[in-house]
């Protein structure tokens, strides 16, 4: 297969112009499609469900990537700093759910779960 010679920005870790093969630029385009798609589709749900749905989303979003971070690449962290990961992202995802929740509830004009109990 034919390769691509593209100089390097960062020459101390990788030979001054690598070559890219066929597969390495497919990957590169795939990438790039990816990401015109998540640009559409976050374009499509500002429309459809406004920006509060989106920052939710989003930030569930994230809370996926890094929870799937922590399940596949956790080897070598110490037990501590799975533990403090862990709490982070439960941490995050009650945040996502209590915000999505007082959204709602102020949407709807109905006593959210604070006011129900009296808090």
């Amino acid at each position: 297969m034919a390769s691509l010679r593209v100089a390097c920005a960062d020459s101390a870790h990788m030979h001054p112009r690598q070559a890219f093969h066929g597969v390495t630029l497919v990957y590169i385009v795939l990438l790039g499609v990816c990401a015109v798609a998540v640009n559409i589709c976050s374009f499509a749900l500002i429309g459809k469900a406004g920006p509060i749905a989106y920052a939710v989303v989003g930030h569930s979003k994230t809370i996926v990537v890094v929870v799937l971070g922590f399940l596949f690449f956790s080897q070598g962290q110490s037990m501590e700093t799975q533990i403090y990961n862990l709490a982070g992202v439960s941490v995050a995802m009650v945040g996502v759910i209590l915000y999505t929740h007082f959204t709602m509830a102020q949407k709807a004009k109905q006593p959210d779960c604070l006011e129900r109990c009296g808090c």
